[in-house]
């Protein structure tokens, strides 16, 4: 990332390397017993890599939400997750994607557009059976991959390791999730062009998302 200079209704949270240590060992642990199950025609991530961002966004809203516990570490009832956070009564589940640096950049300052790449958070429809489960809603987060960069071999690459800062976009509620019609698509440009995504989404520009910091009043 080249600058901090962050959407005042994001947070941008900084793990410590004990935090992004515990990341990878848990990530190995879920990768080893875990089945991946929807894996995109053109995948930015590997697999060890998609546990891997997963576990410092959960590490990232816990950080922020002054949460001490440590993390289930045992994968090997492979029984589906009941929510990543347990958070004033309410389960919220954690979405983290990783973004080329040229996008995440304009995400971070609020200034992407919803028609852009990577201008949307999505949920995908095949997890809407989930939703039930989720009674918080949807916390989003981001982390920046470096532009051109593609995942090799089932390692985590170096440049994400390295990365320590975790921004939080916010979240939906499951009723706002509900009331929304699922697309093959991104939103139209001023052209009329658009994108088809990988799968069928629920999609979000950070203006339809309610800032994180709502969930601790």
């Amino acid at each position: 990332m080249t600058s901090k200079k962050v959407h005042p209704d994001f947070v941008l949270v900084s793990l410590s390397l004990d935090e992004v240590q515990s990341a990878v060992h848990h990530a190995m642990d879920r990768t080893k017993e875990i089945v991946r199950q929807f894996i995109p025609k053109k995948s930015a991530l590997n697999h060890l890599e998609t546990n891997y961002i997963g576990m410092l966004g959960e590490l990232a809203v816990r950080n922020w939400a002054g949460i001490d516990e440590e993390l289930i570490q045992d994968y090997t009832d492979h029984k589906p997750d009941e929510g990543d956070l347990d958070l004033n009564g309410k389960v919220y589940d954690i979405k983290t994607e990783a973004i080329p640096e040229k996008w995440f950049l304009k995400l971070q300052t609020g200034g992407i557009r919803k028609f852009d790449p990577y201008g949307c958070r999505v949920f995908t429809e095949k997890h809407y059976h989930h939703i039930k489960k989720y009674s918080g809603g949807i916390i989003f987060c981001s982390l920046p991959v470096k532009d051109g960069e593609t995942a090799k071999d089932e390692k985590i690459r170096e440049s994400l390791l390295l990365t320590r800062d975790i921004m939080i976009t916010g979240f939906i509620s499951p009723e706002e999730i509900g009331i929304k019609n699922p697309t093959w698509y991104t939103p139209k440009n001023p052209k009329g062009g658009r994108r088809k995504y990988n799968s069928k989404n629920y999609i979000f520009h950070h203006t339809d998302l309610t800032p994180v910091r709502q969930i601790l009043k």
